[in-house]
C-alpha cells in the first residue's frame, strides 16, 4: 500500500469512528446526510449495489438502496473521499 493510500484509509476510518461515536453539531442527521453518508459508505466497503432492490413495504430501505446505487461504478477509494468529505461538511472536523 501506498503512503497516500495509507493515510487516506487512516482518514477514512477516523471518519467512520467521528460518524458513529459522535453526535452531529445541533444534536441529529437530516435524512438526506444519512442517506449520503450510508451510501457512501457502502460503496467504499463493499463497491457497487450487490443486492436486490428492497420491496415496497420497505421505503426506508429502498431509500438507501436507491442512493448506494446511484453512485454505480464509483471506485471505493472515491466514495471513501466522498465521505471524509461529507463527515468534514457536518462535523466539522478536518482531518
Amino acid at each position: 500500500m501506498k503512503e497516500g493510500d495509507y493515510l487516506q484509509e487512516q482518514k477514512y476510518t477516523e471518519a467512520v469512528k467521528i460518524a458513529n461515536c459522535e453526535k452531529p453539531p445541533g444534536g441529529c442527521l437530516c435524512t438526506d446526510q444519512k442517506v449520503a453518508m450510508y451510501s457512501h459508505y457502502k460503496q467504499a466497503e463493499v463497491g457497487p449495489v450487490n443486492t436486490p432492490r428492497p420491496g415496497f413495504f420497505d421505503p426506508v430501505g429502498r431509500t438507501k438502496w436507491d442512493s448506494w446505487n446511484n453512485l454505480g461504478d464509483m471506485s471505493k477509494e472515491d466514495a471513501r473521499k466522498k465521505y471524509i468529505q461529507i463527515v468534514k461538511e457536518i462535523y466539522g472536523r478536518d482531518f
